[in-house]
């Protein structure tokens, strides 16, 4: 009996310990997604109340400023079917109205927008009456006329709701609804104007049946009006979905010999009374492991998961009046960095290719003439990148967007005794930042990238031929590899700007990037939106060679809009558009952005038609 308990024992113990290394590796797998894999809630798009106000800018497209009414009237001959014995006649004719949006308020509710529109509404001009013309027993009167300016409020609600697509790769789709829209005016009699006619006789006709002016023309002015806003609710909603599908991506993005492929659609939509926010799923990816990557592929990158913060949460420091924000997960730039790290982006053999000698007077630079007894005339060297862990970003450190490096070998190989040795071996750890600066008076958003030598922190793990010139070399490489960077990719690593479009007089007037959430693990970019004197919708590069992508303009017709920092027509010659390296280095800067700022594939993907706020 004993040896069963004992036995039973055993067999719970290995039962349990079967169980928590289960619980064990799961949690080791949750912490970590491999490359591709879908990230929900990657990305968060928020619209404030600040931002809904300013579709009052824009509504006024959605509503025709001047619509022609049909002419009505009726016509009665009479007992004899002549003019007289009870005949009559009358007519209203050449009808039109103007309209003009005084307000539109978009107002957040809890699972719902509350439309309120006010509008102002005239009926024909001085200079422009509407034809009266009325009959009675053979004896006509006709006169212009119009109507005095007179407000017209209307109600309604917004839903907004979330489709799957028809298969599992579709995306989503959104769906609009606009309730019924309640209508009122307080339109009388009063505000209507008659010229040039016996007024008398034009009352005394009309009472005679029972009517005044204003009966005569509000059934045409109630029913133009109805027609124009049952119109103006499809054209809100459609303006509503054409703008929820432009959050759906898919592109593939050339870093180098690197292709980053990247997709997000949206997978939820929130209304609350302090905003809206969407939420996209994205993920990112590169294609398989290099060869030079499998040693050190952890299968996945770093996992820290965590909630986005509240809809309209400002970071402090920040004024709480943003329109709208971007907060992207710390998780789906980390997949990203690590998808680009696991194809070999990295990896790197720096030797002649480079267009200038690589030799072994690089190790001078270093350590002055300590490598001489080994190397005194200088041979051809390779220096070649170990990247044996992927970088991560930081949000809460002394940029806006940082990206960490930990360990990124660097083996120096030279001709050693007639064989290729390794003289020299390093370790990086490599704190770069990037520092987004966006000048709302020009439309005009700069990247400047800190890689300089507080950038950078050498440590030498291999040093036998020379060991006691180890603290010099970790000493002196930041320097050294800050002049070989500036020679190399000076002009790639400065000078990253490009221009912001707006669209009818609006566009971005502040932009400020900070972390977020409460582990500070989430970027938040925040817009500020308003009138400005830059852009239009059709400005910016992408046209250079006839456009295949991008934001219009250089040589495609476009115009820049830049009026204030005296840009040509096409805004190509002094706003460095085409020649100037505007659309070309654009082109090349998406190479280089995406790998220290991964948000920046939003604000520089290719659009076709225009661009949007």
């Amino acid at each position: 009996m004993a040896l069963r308990s004992e036995s039973l024992l055993r067999v719970e113990v290995i039962v349990q310990s079967c169980f928590l290394f289960a619980i064990w590796m799961a949690t080791a797998q949750g912490a970590q997604q491999t490359a591709g894999t879908p990230v929900d809630g990657a990305i968060n798009v928020d619209v404030t109340q600040y931002g809904l106000d300013l579709v009052s800018v824009f509504a006024p497209l959605l509503i025709p400023e001047e619509i022609p009414v049909e002419p009505i009237g009726e016509e009665y001959l009479g007992l004899l079917e002549q003019c007289w014995l009870g005949g009559y006649a009358f007519e209203v004719s050449n009808l039109k109205i103007y309209l003009d949006i005084v307000d539109i308020a978009l107002t957040p509710n809890v699972g719902f927008l509350d439309v309120d529109i006010e509008l102002e509404v005239q009926v024909n001009e001085i200079g422009d009456p509407f034809n009266m013309y009325t009959s009675l027993e053979c004896i006509p009167s006709t006169c212009g006329g119009r109507v005095e300016p007179f407000n017209v409020t209307a109600q309604t609600q917004i839903r907004l709701d979330m489709e799957d697509g028809d298969d599992e790769t579709a995306p989503p789709t959104l769906n609009a609804t606009i309730g019924t829209l309640s209508i009122e005016h307080g339109l009388t009699g009063d505000a209507v104007h008659l010229d040039d006619c016996p007024i008398g006789t034009i009352l005394d006709i009309l009472g005679f049946f029972g009517l005044e002016i204003i009966d005569l023309i509000l059934p045409a002015i109630d029913g133009a009006l109805n027609d124009a806003v049952d119109e103006f609710g499809p054209e809100l909603e459609t303006a509503i979905e054409d703008a929820f599908n432009q959050l759906v991506i898919d592109e593939e993005f050339a870093i180098l010999d690197a292709s980053l492929h990247i997709t997000a659609k949206p997978h939820d939509i929130q209304i609350q009374p302090e905003g809206i926010r969407v939420s996209l799923t994205a993920m990112a990816d590169a294609g398989d492991a290099a060869q030079c990557i499998e040693a050190y592929d952890p299968g996945g990158s770093v996992l820290t998961e965590s909630n986005p913060p509240d809809i309209a949460a400002t970071p402090a420091g920040l004024p709480p009046n943003y329109a709208a924000a971007g907060i992207i997960a710390d998780d789906f730039g980390n997949q990203a960095m690590y998808a680009l790290w696991r194809s070999g982006l990295l990896c790197f053999t720096v030797d002649d290719d480079l267009g200038f000698p690589i030799d072994t007077a690089v190790l001078g630079l270093l350590a002055g003439e300590t490598f001489n007894i080994l190397f005194p005339d200088p041979k051809p060297m390779i220096i070649q990148t170990l990247p044996k862990e992927a970088p991560l970003l930081v949000f809460d450190g002394n940029h806006d967007v940082g990206v960490s490096v930990s360990d990124l070998g660097l083996d120096f190989i030279a001709e050693l005794d007639h064989r290729q040795a390794r003289v020299l071996a390093l370790g990086l750890d490599i704190e770069a930042g990037a520092d987004i600066e966006f000048d709302g008076g020009t439309g005009e958003l700069a990247v400047n990238i800190n890689l300089g030598t507080d950038a950078l922190v050498a440590n030498v793990t291999a040093n036998e031929f020379v060991p006691n010139a180890s603290a010099d070399i970790e000493s002196s490489f930041a320097g050294v590899f800050s002049g070989l960077v500036g020679g190399l990719l000076g002009d790639t690593l400065s000078g990253l700007s490009f221009n912001i479009p707006a669209f009818e007089g609006i566009g971005l007037t502040q932009l400020e990037f900070a972390p977020t959430g409460t582990e500070e693990d989430w970027l938040g970019v925040y817009a500020w939106a308003g009138t400005v004197s830059y852009g239009d919708s059709g400005a910016g590069c992408g046209g250079c060679s006839g456009g295949d992508g991008g934001l219009g303009g250089c040589g495609a017709g476009g115009d820049t809009g830049l009026s204030d920092t005296g840009a040509g027509a096409d805004g190509c010659e002094s706003s460095g558009g085409c020649d100037g390296g505007g659309c070309a280095s654009a082109r090349n800067q998406r190479r280089w952005g995406f790998m220290l700022i991964p948000f920046a594939f939003i604000a520089l993907r290719r659009r076709e038609g225009h661009t949007g706020l």
